[in-house]
């Protein structure tokens, strides 16, 4: 997913894509790929027999974004959750407890070993708008 600037990709002997801000793209990685733009781009790479996707959120300054987790030890269809902090301060509250992310910041949930439903609540101080990637790896 780019979230600065913007990229083309070419995957030899499979499709070409232009992508923008927090626009994306999926291929394999053994794929040939050539890559012409300038920008900064955050990956989400996984083994065989795993899926992921990724999802771009942007909080308006003094705005939210809620994020449900259910996270149960049988059939887990949500292994690893992860926020990425892409600009902007976002203060995260959980159970009562509140810390800040800052771009660069990433929070990774591991539901594997947990049997809970957790709520996070993230909330842009530092405006105009701040932008969180959350993303998902299955088994």
């Amino acid at each position: 997913m780019v979230t600065e600037g913007t990229m083309t990709l070419q995957h030899e002997g499979h499709h070409s894509v232009h992508l923008a801000p927090f626009e994306q793209d999926k291929f394999e990685g053994a794929w040939t790929t050539r890559c012409m733009g300038r920008g900064r781009d955050f990956n989400l790479m996984f083994a065989d027999g795993c899926s992921g996707e990724l999802q771009a959120i942007q909080i308006p300054f003094n705005g939210c974004y809620q994020a449900d987790l259910q996270c149960r030890q049988t059939g887990n269809e949500q292994a690893w959750i992860l926020f990425y902090c892409v600009d902007g301060s976002l203060k995260l509250t959980c159970g009562g407890e509140s810390t800040v992310l800052h771009p660069g910041d990433l929070l990774l949930v591991d539901c594997r070993n947990l049997n809970e439903h957790i709520e996070l609540l993230f909330r842009c101080e530092d405006g105009p708008t701040a932008h969180v990637i959350r993303g998902k790896v299955s088994p």
